[in-house]
C-alpha cells in the first residue's frame, strides 16, 4: 500500500464501468493490475540500485584520491539512505510473501502439530461405553454413565481411615547436647582455618 500509484490504481479499479461485475471478477482484475504495478517498481528498484552503485563507486574512487569534496561525502551519505530503503522495501515484499505462502499452505511443524493432535484425539477418544451388559455410543448416555459412576464413588463414605505410623525421631544424648551448646573458643576457630586445605574456597571475610 506505500508503492506509489497503488492507491490510484485502486480508484480507477472502482470508478471504473463494468458495475455488473461479481466481486470475484472486479478482484481478480485488480489483482492483475496491482501485480502489473508491484513488477513495474521491482524494475525501477533495480535501475534505481544500479545508478545508486555506479554513483558511490565513483564518489569512493574520489574519496580514496583525496580528491572528494565536502558535497559528495554528504550526497554519498544520501545515496547510502537511499540504497537502503530500497533494500528494506525488498525485505518487505519477501516478508509478505512468506506470510501469504504460509497462510495459504502452511509450514511442515504445523502440519506435523496438527497431524499428532489429530491422531492423539482419536486415539483418546472415548467412542462408548457398556450400559448394562450393552455398549452403547450414544453421547448423552455414555456422559450419563460417566457420571453415575463417579458420583457413586464419591457418596461412598469411607469408614476407617488408615493410621499413619509417625517416623522415630532420633535425639541427641545429654553429652552431645552440653557439646552443641558449649560457646566456640578462639583456638578452635584458629586451629580450623589452619587445617583447611589451600583448594577451599573463600568465606564472606575473604579468608
Amino acid at each position: 500500500m506505500s508503492v506509489d500509484g497503488f492507491n490510484d490504481v485502486v480508484k480507477n479499479m472502482v470508478s471504473s464501468r463494468g458495475n455488473n461485475r461479481s466481486l470475484h471478477e472486479k478482484l481478480k482484475c485488480l489483482k492483475s493490475k496491482i501485480k502489473i504495478l508491484n513488477n513495474n517498481r521491482k524494475s525501477q528498484d533495480e535501475n534505481r540500485k544500479k545508478e545508486i552503485r555506479d554513483k558511490l563507486a565513483s564518489i569512493g574512487t574520489q574519496i580514496d584520491q583525496l580528491s572528494a569534496t565536502t558535497a559528495q561525502i554528504e550526497e554519498r551519505c544520501n545515496l547510502f539512505h537511499k540504497l537502503e530503503c530500497i533494500s528494506k522495501t525488498e525485505e518487505m515484499d519477501i516478508v509478505q510473501k512468506t506470510w501469504v505462502n504460509w497462510s495459504v499452505e502452511g509450514d511442515e511443524n504445523s502440519k506435523l502439530f496438527h497431524s499428532l493432535l489429530k491422531h492423539h484425539r482419536n486415539n483418546h477418544t472415548i467412542k462408548g461405553v457398556p450400559v448394562n451388559g450393552i455398549w452403547d455410543d450414544n453421547l448423552s448416555n455414555v456422559k450419563q454413565a460417566f457420571y453415575e459412576f463417579f458420583r457413586c464413588k464419591f457418596a461412598t463414605s469411607i469408614r476407617s481411615h488408615p493410621v499413619e505410623v509417625p517416623n522415630p525421631v532420633f535425639t541427641l544424648n545429654e553429652t552431645n547436647q552440653r557439646i552443641m551448646d558449649c560457646k566456640i573458643t578462639m583456638e578452635e576457630i584458629t586451629e580450623t582455618v589452619l587445617n583447611c586445605e589451600s583448594s577451599k574456597a573463600a568465606g564472606p571475610e575473604r579468608f
